[in-house]
């Protein structure tokens, strides 16, 4: 006769997987390493700074993360879009990149999860599987995008002549002449 462990059911774990807080008169389980996972949790879902432009993308947590992503030189090889990525710790007087950039396909579970597991050697405590899906998400939707269209009244004058010799070399752009 064997005897099996039982684990009691917590009606707050279903709550606490889809991201929600349990009631306020049920204690929290788990002690102090299961509230800063928690903490973590709702810090990387609440406090992301997205920012996109000009084909550059940034993923910002503050504190008490201080953890950046950056994604750029996006670029598409036979259907795999891929992005070069850079993550930074960000807190004041402390701020050092996390490892080389990296070259990573954006939609292949693998590479997140090599890359997650490269920057849990330099910060252990982040929950980087979580920061790195979203920043990979947010960096889908804005290359997708693309730029925001300008209206023409909105595109600022020309400083500087259009051309270095009318009509046939242009000041800004590289010509080529041959015979």
């Amino acid at each position: 006769m064997s005897v099996a462990n039982v684990v009691p059911f917590d009606p707050d774990e279903i709550g606490r997987t889809n991201g929600e807080e349990p009631p306020p008169d049920r204690p929290v389980r788990g002690g102090a390493r299961a509230e800063r996972r928690r903490e973590q949790r709702s810090v990387a879902g609440t406090l992301l700074h997205f920012r996109a432009s000009h084909g550059a993308c940034t993923a910002t947590w503050d504190a008490p993360l201080h953890v950046a992503i950056d994604l750029d030189r996006f670029s598409e090889h036979r259907g795999e879009l891929r992005a070069e990525v850079v993550a930074r710790y960000t807190a004041p007087g402390l701020e050092r990149q996390l490892g080389p950039p990296r070259a990573v396909p954006l939609l292949g579970p693998r590479a997140s999860a090599d890359l997650a597991k490269a920057l849990r050697v330099q910060m252990p405590d982040v929950e980087w599987e979580k920061l790195i899906e979203q920043a990979f998400t947010h960096a889908i939707r804005a290359h997708r995008d693309g730029e925001p269209a300008i209206l023409l009244p909105d595109v600022p004058v020309r400083l500087a002549p259009r051309y270095a010799l009318e009509p046939l070399v242009l000041h800004d752009l590289l010509s080529a002449a041959w015979s």
